[in-house]
C-alpha cells in the first residue's frame, strides 16, 4: 500500500489487492497488563494441573479474587494453545483389530509347543 500515491487512490489499491478498505486502517491493540497477568496465572495453574479445564481454572481464580468469567478463561486458553488433558471416548472398549493377531499368535505358540512334545499336558491348553 502506498498511502501517498497520486496515481491510484486508496480505494483502487485496496480493490487491486482484494482487501477491505476498513482493514487497512485497523491497528491491533496490545494486551493490557491485567490480561497478561491473568494469562500468566492460567498458565501457572495449567502447568501444575494439566487435567484441569477452563471451568475449574475459572473457579480457582475466582476463589483467589481474580474475578474472571469461564468464557474469558476459555478464550485465553485457546489463544495460548492449551487444553485440558482428558481420556477420550470408548477407552473401555476392546481393540478388536488386535484381538485377531493375539489369537493367531496364541495358536502359533500352541502348535509349536504341541509339535515339540507331541501332546499338550498343561490343563491351560486343554
Amino acid at each position: 500500500m502506498e498511502w501517498d500515491c497520486p496515481e491510484h487512490s486508496i480505494f483502487v489499491q485496496a480493490d487491486l489487492l482484494s482487501l477491505n478498505r476498513s482493514s487497512l486502517y485497523y491497528k491491533p491493540v496490545p494486551p493490557s497488563p491485567e490480561e497478561i497477568r491473568l494469562k500468566h496465572r492460567i498458565d501457572e495453574l495449567y502447568t501444575r494441573h494439566p487435567f484441569m479445564g477452563y471451568r475449574t481454572i475459572a473457579s480457582i481464580m475466582n476463589r483467589e479474587n481474580d474475578l474472571i468469567h469461564e468464557n474469558t478463561v476459555r478464550r485465553y486458553m485457546r489463544e495460548m494453545g492449551i487444553m485440558a488433558i482428558y481420556p477420550g471416548p470408548n477407552l473401555s472398549k476392546r481393540d478388536l483389530q488386535n484381538i485377531g493377531s493375539i489369537r493367531i499368535s496364541c495358536v502359533n505358540w500352541r502348535s509349536q509347543i504341541q509339535s515339540r512334545s507331541g501332546v499338550l499336558t498343561s490343563p491351560i491348553f486343554g
